[in-house]
């Protein structure tokens, strides 16, 4: 008895190996499909689009999980009931949501902060970092985004199944995605579960059915793998959800939680106190939706002795903490289109996400450096210009291998180019005294 359902399994996945290779012609041509999609999503599609990897691929699972839900519920309760009638219903309501959450999401975007905004009072700007690609300062709580090219208001992260950043335009929208996400993945499972429970041993039959009833079988395989991805989409996005109401209860970011672990590790004579937690979870809670649904993205509500610019000017110090520590390398091994894949398998794994800004770099380019993973080193690349560091343009910046630079050699700060410069001059300047000292005793 214990070894039916390894054999059943067994014959399920021969049966579907011989679906595909009986029709060759159609998986070839939705694998050509595939990708014509993923190419045009990737090179040519707009931003802020649906026309993108993310969100087709986001559709692509909910419909197929659909499908499967809804073959599984006539199965378990048949449509032409009362009861089967209510479930469908109650199932369909749930995947609608979904929809209709992913498409706002996709078409609000996080919110853009106007190119080349200032605050009103001109006085303000000196607590507020600027914006060279926008070309005006960040709002409190905003951050630029390379992947949407323009300043978000509270930005979260860019989420490539949205195709944009999660901010405080969509926020609400993708909060009621990922809660409805695990919801209706989780009730998926439930009725592919028991079509498979309660048909199990029609399904033993799998390897009669793939001979002899293809549409009986090709209705166990949806099923079985609307399962899995049911099982795995629940977890994966149950996950992120979780992360999200985190974040949510604490009137805090993802970025802004990486600010806080840094202020509270920075040498400081007192405690840092986070502005834009109110003080409950409730309160927290409706700020977040409140602002969601009818905020600017520039003004917030803050903590009591706290004020519009107590988050901006630590990140200003910050800032200044991060460049007296940066080190300028130059590149001695150049790195992959593939991203660092040239530097073994172990090196890439040890990486960010492929999407998460990796940059490729070649030999003899200069790359400032501030931040250092295990096997990754984060910075920008550019050039030495008179006595500063200026990033190229379009800036590049990003995740690429350690293994890319020669480690061996001591790496130069931005003070010591400076210093350097400084001394040249002194040196230049010293040198000219002496020619025209020396020309004047010819005379």
């Amino acid at each position: 008895m214990s070894t039916l359902y390894p054999v059943a399994l067994a014959r399920i996945v021969r049966g579907l190996t011989l679906l595909m290779v009986n029709n060759l012609q159609m998986v070839g041509l939705i694998t050509l499909l595939l990708v014509l999609i993923i190419w045009y999503t990737s090179c040519c599609a707009k931003r802020q689009t649906l026309f993108h990897y993310g969100p087709m691929i986001a559709l692509g699972l909910t419909g197929t999980i659909t499908v499967a839900g809804i073959t599984a519920a006539n199965r378990l309760l048949p449509f032409h009931t009362i009861a089967g009638q209510i479930n469908l219903l109650v199932f369909l309501t749930i995947v609608a949501g979904i929809v209709f959450c992913l498409f706002s999401a996709v078409h609000l975007g996080g919110g853009r902060i106007p190119k080349g905004w200032r605050p009103a009072n001109p006085a303000d700007e000196k607590f507020l970092q600027y914006c060279k690609i926008c070309e005006g300062f960040k709002a409190p709580r905003s951050h630029h985004c390379q992947s949407c090219g323009y300043c978000v208001a509270k930005m979260d992260h860019h989420c490539p199944w949205v195709n944009s950043c999660v901010g405080n335009r969509n926020h609400v929208a993708f909060l009621g995605f990922v809660a409805l996400v695990p919801l209706g993945c989780s009730y998926a499972t439930v009725l592919c579960f028991n079509y498979a429970y309660y048909n199990a041993k029609w399904i033993r039959r799998a390897y009669y059915l793939s001979k002899h009833q293809a549409g009986a079988f090709n209705e166990v395989i949806l099923v079985f793998v609307g399962f899995v991805l049911a099982i795995a989409v629940t977890i994966a996005v149950g996950i992120l959800l979780y992360f999200q109401l985190r974040g949510i209860l604490q009137n805090t970011t993802q970025i802004e939680e990486w600010i806080i672990e840094k202020a509270e590790n920075r040498d400081r004579k007192e405690k840092f106190v986070f502005p834009y937690h109110l003080g409950s979870m409730t309160k927290n809670f409706n700020e977040v939706i409140n602002r969601g649904l009818r905020g600017d993205g520039i003004e917030w509500t803050v903590a009591e002795n706290c004020n519009q610019f107590t988050l901006t000017i630590e990140q200003l110090k910050q800032k200044q903490a991060k460049r007296a520590a940066s080190r300028l390398f130059q590149i001695k091994t150049k790195s992959d289109p593939v991203r660092g894949l040239s530097f073994g398998w172990w090196v890439w794994f040890q990486g960010p996400w492929p999407g998460s800004n990796r940059i490729s770099v070649k030999e003899g380019d200069n790359v400032l450096v501030w931040s250092k993973s295990k096997s990754w080193y984060y910075g920008e690349k550019g050039e030495v210009v008179g006595n500063k560091f200026e990033g190229v343009k379009p800036r590049e910046r990003g995740w690429f291998p350690v293994d890319c630079v020669d480690t061996s050699t001591e790496p130069v700060t931005e003070d010591e180019i400076q210093q350097n410069t400084e001394t040249e001059k002194k040196e230049l300047k010293k040198e000219t005294g002496v020619r025209q000292r020396i020309k004047e005793t010819t005379k």
